[in-house]
């Protein structure tokens, strides 16, 4: 009862509120309880002080506006209440969402900071690393069927080292292109040795280094020459970074472990010796690598590649290409040098390495220790130059490869000396 007591407290509120309709309707209601009041004095048949049509339009139309405001001001009231409460139910969840996303941001860092400190823990009891970390980025393929194959590899080498070292570069465990497999007037083969020539002058700029600083890391390319392999598959080869006392030796992303090679038949013997290219002459110096199968072994077929010279000369004639690798060394008595040549068991072969000869200004020249695009590339030796020209000797049917170096350099300014190491 007190409620709905209270109710009607409050609508007669809304309709008081309402007070220009409210007193139309009390002027209706005055005027009919005159009129019914007047008729009781009146004479029967008599027309009433004021007609029905006056005040009850009064009064209803009156009390009926009056009602309809109450309730309209209930329903705004209504509305802005639940405005209210949406608003606030709103707020309420993008503050839970707020409070949700500072959770997973602090879970976050917190998982962050673990991971760094665990890092930190394994690298603190990790021994540190040292020497020279190589690591092959990217091989690009300029592949030319049935023909042979160019490979661009770019690559990065980090010293963990405290001091500088310095960098020589080769390459082994791949199948070369040791040259045309047909006549030297293959036209595709011609392509090839362009293409190779045209990429290796463009990639010139990228090469690695003479040496890499403490805690440096350099980069560099090494664009080399394969045999087409008809299963398209990239070469298995190794790639090696020396500081011309240690190897650092890398293969590339997906090649398959390196099986130990079986024990081959023994060492080719080897000895450097010179000679005159022609009769009386005092200026030219050719100079060859004698290669001796050892007796006792079955005749072999050998060849001799040249896969580097760290660093490359000073001085070249102009618009003279650069060096090339792997590059097929001749052998003395001429001919295609891809094949190789059949040594017997118990005899020497020999191979072409190159010219030297001081000239009458006293300049120290160097001829043929490379071949380039057919060009047979001549340097000019600075007195205080060195140049390590990096050779293999394959074998066919046998895994490991035999490898030395030629040095060239001069002790007196004056003499050119080609010497043989390792």
């Amino acid at each position: 009862m007190r409620d709905f007591l209270a109710s009607l407290w409050e609508f007669a509120l809304k309709l008081i509120s309402h007070v220009y309709v409210v007193v139309v309707a009390v002027v209706g209601g005055i005027l009919g309880i005159v009129s019914g009041v007047g008729s009781d004095f009146q004479t029967p048949g008599a027309s009433p002080l004021v007609p029905l049509w006056v005040w009850l339009p009064l009064f209803g139309i009156g009390y009926g506006v009056a009602v309809i405001w109450a309730f309209h001001d209930v329903r705004m009231e209504r509305d802005a209440v639940q405005r209210r409460a949406t608003t606030a139910e709103t707020g309420l969840e993008n503050k839970r969402t707020e409070l949700a996303d500072q959770q997973a941001r602090h879970q976050r860092a917190l998982d962050a900071q673990r991971e760094d400190y665990e890092k930190q823990l394994a690298e603190a009891k990790a021994p540190p690393k040292t020497g020279l970390e190589v690591v092959i980025d990217k091989e690009i393929q300029t592949p030319f069927p049935g023909v042979g194959l160019i490979l661009e590899i770019e690559f990065r080498v980090t010293n963990h080292d405290p001091m500088e070292h310095a960098l020589f570069r080769s390459m082994r465990d791949a199948p070369f292109q040791f040259g045309p497999k047909g006549t030297t007037e293959d036209p595709e083969q011609t392509r090839l040795r362009q293409a190779f020539g045209v990429i290796s002058e463009r990639r010139r700029g990228d090469d690695l280094p003479k040496s890499v600083r403490a805690g440096e890391t350099v980069r560099g390319v090494y664009v080399v020459e394969f045999d087409w392999n008809p299963a398209r598959k990239l070469p298995d080869y190794t790639l090696i970074i020396s500081d011309g006392r240690r190897e650092f030796p890398v293969r590339p992303h997906g090649a398959a472990e390196s099986t130990p090679a079986k024990p081959g038949p023994p060492a080719f013997e080897l000895r450097s010796y010179t000679g005159k290219p022609y009769e009386n002459d005092d200026w030219l110096t050719s100079h060859f690598i004698g290669v001796k199968n050892p007796p006792g072994q079955p005749e072999r077929r050998v060849r001799v590649i040249q896969v580097g010279m760290d660093p490359e000369p000073r001085h070249t004639p102009p618009y003279s290409p650069r060096p090339a690798f792997p590059y097929p060394v001749p052998p003395r008595g001429g001919g295609n040098s891809g094949p190789g040549v059949t040594i017997r068991s118990g005899q020497e072969e020999s191979w072409f390495l190159g010219d030297t000869g001081t000239g009458g200004d006293e300049k120290m020249n160097v001829f043929g220790f490379n071949v380039t695009n057919g060009a047979r590339l001549s340097w000019q030796l600075d007195p205080d130059e060195s140049w390590r020209l990096s050779y293999r000797i394959a074998c066919d049917g046998v895994a490991e490869e035999m490898e030395f170096s030629i040095v060239v350099d001069s002790q007196d300014g004056k003499t050119i000396l080609v010497r043989q190491e390792g």
